[in-house]
């Protein structure tokens, strides 16, 4: 059975999916949601979140749940460090930049003139 990935192009979450594949060397299907307005992920998953796999008949919801389970399954070319301590490090950089970093990059992607990007750049650096 292939892995199908249902995500939208501009999500970085889904980006990092993406990269997480390439650097696994694993072959899977894109499924675009924005194409038929996410129903096809509603009527697989019964609910709106990317990415979501399909991986070989299991539904893996989350980029970093998604990434790790790849890893699992596909040891070479890690994309954690070595050592325990360097991988509890990256896990909880990933989920900060996830949690926090998301919010600011959402500000400056929604910035329409020069004058709100300086705007949201100033929330963000204080």
């Amino acid at each position: 059975m292939a892995i199908k990935l249902f995500q939208s192009q501009t999500s970085m979450f889904c980006e990092k999916v993406r990269i997480v594949f390439a650097l696994k060397k694993v072959p899977y299907e894109i499924i675009d949601v924005r194409k038929d307005d996410r129903k096809s992920l509603l009527e697989y998953t019964n609910q709106r979140k990317v990415p979501t796999v399909n991986y070989n008949g299991e539904c893996v919801i989350d980029s970093t749940v998604i990434s790790a389970r790849l890893e699992k399954d596909n040891p070479a070319n890690s994309i954690y460090p070595e050592g325990a301590a360097n991988k509890g490090l990256c896990l909880a950089l990933e989920d900060w930049s996830d949690e926090v970093l998301i919010l600011a990059n959402h500000a400056m992607r929604r910035t329409e003139t020069p004058e709100a990007r300086q705007k949201a750049e100033a929330q963000w650096a204080a």
